[in-house]
């Protein structure tokens, strides 16, 4: 009798004091977000060096002096547009050297009264309306992409659309395959030479679901997440695919529109009431 008198005055203290009882349910605050198909896509970025599309060595008019020119550094010729005048030693015949291509003169090794040797070309014409990027790609990559392939490129603070043109299927001594990209430069703000990178997509996964990498949960071997689901926390085992930087694919688990925990889910107990504070919806 007297225990029974102990707990009953234990009570009416507790109520009196406003003490909350330990077996009171404590609601926890979390912040959700509609889950919605995406694309992942997993990149990896190769640096190279610009090159001419093509570049055309003139070497015409050995043995023979210069005595005339027609063109300088720089500019832009037609192909078969004079180059320069020559005369043969032997018999004094003069001709006009021509492009053979359309581009741009980038070396001029050639002025009057100059004698034309084998050692050096008298002229080197560019064709820039379009630059070649050369990378080298590790042979864990160079089979994740493929000849006209788009990518993204940056030259200098450019940033442009590129196609793969070539890939060697050679490999050199560091096992590196060297890959061309083709990129369009009609008003020749890059140059020849400029230093460039390129992103190739080596993975992807289209349509998908993917979530924040750190709202994936493990213990033992089971992976789970927690979604919110009639005001409750709701754990959901999932099977996970391709990683992409913070995110992961969810294979198996989940649907579109379930509203998945990303703050707070770290505290939460399956089946357990949740305060769902600033919600991000759908746009």
């Amino acid at each position: 009798m007297k225990k029974i008198i102990l707990l009953m005055a234990t009570s009416v203290i507790l109520v009196s004091c406003g003490v909350k009882s330990v077996e009171e349910d404590v609601i926890r605050a979390v912040k959700t977000v509609k889950l919605e198909e995406v694309t992942l896509e997993k990149k990896v970025s190769y640096q190279g060096v610009t090159e001419a599309i093509e570049t055309s060595y003139i070497v015409d008019g050995m043995n023979s002096k210069v005595t005339d020119v027609y063109v300088e550094i720089g500019d832009d010729v037609e192909e078969d547009e004079k180059l320069f005048r020559i005369k043969n030693f032997q018999t004094g015949e003069e001709k006009d050297i021509l492009s053979k291509v359309d581009g741009i003169v980038s070396n001029k090794n050639v002025k009057v009264d100059s004698i034309i040797t084998s050692t050096i070309p008298p002229m080197i014409i560019m064709d820039v309306d379009d630059i070649v990027l050369k990378v080298n790609v590790t042979e864990s990559f160079i089979d994740k992409i493929n000849k006209e392939d788009e990518v993204d490129v940056k030259i200098g603070d450019k940033n442009k659309k590129g196609k793969i043109k070539t890939i060697s299927p050679v490999g050199n001594h560091l096992n590196m395959y060297e890959v061309e990209i083709k990129v369009e430069n009609k008003n020749h703000e890059i140059k020849v030479g400029m230093f460039g990178s390129v992103e190739f997509v080596v993975d992807r996964a289209e349509e998908v679901i993917a979530v924040p990498s750190n709202t994936v949960l493990t213990r033992e071997d089971e992976k789970y997440v927690f979604i919110e689901e009639e005001g409750k926390a709701k754990k959901k085992v999932v099977t996970v695919g391709l990683r992409v930087g913070k995110d992961v694919e969810i294979i198996e688990g989940l649907e579109v529109e379930d509203r998945l925990i990303y703050l707070g889910h770290n505290y939460v107990e399956d089946k357990e009431y949740i305060n769902v504070i600033n919600e991000i919806e759908e746009e």
